[in-house]
């Protein structure tokens, strides 16, 4: 994998955006419409290199943790305060590590307003084991999922 400088990342806000296709690839969360994934307070980002996507996470902007799916869109907060990461998957090896170095960073520099950044996982071990591996640490045990969170500054 190319080194992180070199990587650009594509901010989806648009539904008609082509790289929205990326989403019917979506292990965790495949059945969450396009609608849902983009528009005031949700966005895609794709990690690029060299024209083609590397990593894809869907990212939900809310002034509360969700324990669950249904909490992930229902807050429509003018000043969100917390970025959930709520599907991350990598097309390339390394891809979701980088992606989630450049998501901070994303955060950081577009949400003044968010001061978190968490995640909305399933209870699983690889789950666990990618976000702990990536510097998260756990947040909550939710009856069907977990939340991380990740330092954002």
């Amino acid at each position: 994998m190319e080194d992180i400088a070199s990587m650009k990342l594509h901010t989806i806000n648009d539904p008609s955006d082509p790289l929205l296709n990326l989403i019917d690839q979506d292990p965790v969360r495949p059945h969450i419409p396009v609608e849902s994934r983009v528009g005031r307070n949700a966005e895609v980002l794709v990690l690029m290199h060299d024209n083609s996507p590397v990593s894809v996470v869907c990212v939900s902007y809310t002034q509360t943790v969700p324990v669950d799916e249904s909490q992930l869109f229902d807050d429509c907060a003018v000043n969100p305060s917390i970025a959930v990461l709520y599907t991350i998957w990598s097309l390339q090896r390394g891809g979701g590590q980088l992606m989630i170095e450049h998501a901070a960073q994303h955060i950081r520099y577009t949400q003044p307003t968010v001061t978190r950044m968490v995640t909305l996982s399933p209870l699983t071990s690889m789950a666990r084991n990618f976000h702990t591996r990536n510097g998260a640490r756990e947040l909550q045990v939710n009856a069907v999922t977990v939340n991380f969170e990740y330092d954002l500054d």
